[in-house]
């Protein structure tokens, strides 16, 4: 049960950054790469 609620998390955080990530690619201002780049690495440390 535990384990369940571990991958829920883990998958709404990658949801989270896939939805971010793409939010920012259809941005008419291009996003600095240093906050994608921030936000990839803490879902990589989290996962």
């Amino acid at each position: 049960m535990q384990e369940e609620k571990e991958l829920d998390k883990l998958c709404a955080l990658l949801r989270s950054v896939t939805a971010t990530t793409i939010t920012k690619l259809k941005a008419e201002r291009p996003t600095p790469v240093d906050h994608v780049n921030a936000l990839m690495e803490y879902t990589h440390q989290q996962v």
